[in-house]
């Protein structure tokens, strides 16, 4: 397991760009419901 910390840092990457994602399109989608109502 030399490249551990290598893959740490893109796990942490990949969990930071899911977040951001899923913050995004929670405020999106909320956005889209309350101008359809």
């Amino acid at each position: 397991m030399s490249f551990g910390k290598a893959a740490t840092k893109v796990r942490f990457l990949f969990l930071c760009v899911c977040a951001v994602v899923l913050f995004v399109y929670l405020i999106w989608g909320i956005d889209i419901l309350w101008s359809v109502k």
